[in-house]
């Protein structure tokens, strides 16, 4: 199945003060290591397309304005467009 998230940002130390206080009050917020070693932050988790643009949205109107959408399946990173395509 296919997964998909908002990626909010990724940092290789802790985000800056700004960001990491608009972060903290994100609710389900996720925190991942990237195989580069980086720290990903993402929220929401779901196959449903239409929902993870609508969460999206949410978020650049709280101030994650270079937020975007990511795409998983079976653990790997894909394309939206392969997730697209997959979910079909």
């Amino acid at each position: 199945m296919v997964e998909c998230q908002v990626q909010l940002g990724v940092f290789k130390n802790e985000p800056p003060v700004d960001v990491k206080a608009k972060l903290d009050k994100v609710a389900g917020l996720k925190k991942t290591v990237t195989p580069a070693g980086l720290t990903r932050y993402t929220v929401g988790s779901t196959s449903d397309f239409k929902a993870i643009s609508a969460t999206r949205d949410k978020m650049k109107a709280e101030g994650f304005t270079d937020c975007f959408i990511i795409a998983f399946f079976k653990g790997e990173q894909i394309s939206v467009n392969e997730a697209i395509e997959l979910s079909k």
